[in-house]
């Protein structure tokens, strides 16, 4: 990783932004598509199986496969039509 900390900094507020919008329900397409920028983006930097050990290929895989199946719970929130019933109105 060439600069660790401001990819440590960029994913936090990705999280944090994408976390409180779906939680709030305020601006939940702003939150699914900066969460979904945070999964498409470390998914395959920090779980790269392909190019691990035999001994880590196995967690590495189930660690891919869950980040894939949280990206696609997230792009369901698309599915919502907001405003959602319990949003925090502004």
């Amino acid at each position: 990783m060439p600069a660790p900390k401001l990819a440590i900094i960029g994913s936090g507020i990705l999280l944090l932004i994408g976390g409180l919008s779906i939680l709030l329900g305020c601006e939940p397409r702003i939150g699914v598509a900066a969460l979904a920028l945070f999964y498409i983006g470390v998914t395959p930097v920090m779980h790269n199986f392909w190019a691990a050990g035999p001994e880590q290929k196995q967690h590495e895989l189930v660690n891919f496969m869950k980040n894939v199946a949280l990206l696609g719970a997230t792009l369901m929130f698309l599915a919502i039509p907001p405003p959602w019933a319990f949003s925090v109105r502004w």
